[in-house]
């Protein structure tokens, strides 16, 4: 089988993820003992596309017409391979690069929420709680002190 890969000359966090994730369902399917069908992985595009767009309000059904795939593909590969939803990959892909703009930058918290794709400082921090464990001026700090 050859997987389809959609790069651009940036090696950023997603599309290395992107590459290990279609690497790993590549290498799954070989080991497989069912019959194998020529397929291309989805996995590359969409976070492709993602990278390109998680500023945006996406949906699941906008990324997957956006694509030329169906929701339920879309969303049983990430279940799949990756273990999460759509979501999931989208919130954790928005909190990368508001930790990276933490502290890289001097934005307002406000700002940063805004400039990694969420709608409202509210959401942001909930979500940047959740997934790092300390608010995002929390962390800001403790990268500031380092």
């Amino acid at each position: 089988m050859k997987t389809k890969m959609v790069y651009n000359d940036k090696k950023t966090p997603i599309s290395i993820r992107a590459a290990l994730f279609a690497l790993l369902e590549e290498y799954t399917c070989k080991k497989s003992s069912a019959p194998k069908k020529a397929q291309s992985t989805i996995l590359p595009l969409l976070f492709g596309y993602l990278e390109e767009h998680f500023r945006e309000e996406l949906t699941l059904s906008d990324v997957a017409m956006a694509l030329g795939y169906s929701e339920s593909y879309i969303s049983h590969s990430l279940s799949k391979i990756c273990g999460m939803n759509f979501s999931s990959l989208v919130s954790g892909i928005r909190i990368e690069e508001a930790k990276r703009l933490l502290v890289t930058t001097s934005l307002p918290i406000s700002s940063v929420a805004l400039e990694s794709g969420f709608g409202t400082e509210r959401s942001f921090h909930r979500a940047f709680s959740k997934l790092v464990g300390m608010t995002p001026s929390r962390y800001k700090e403790g990268k500031e002190t380092k």
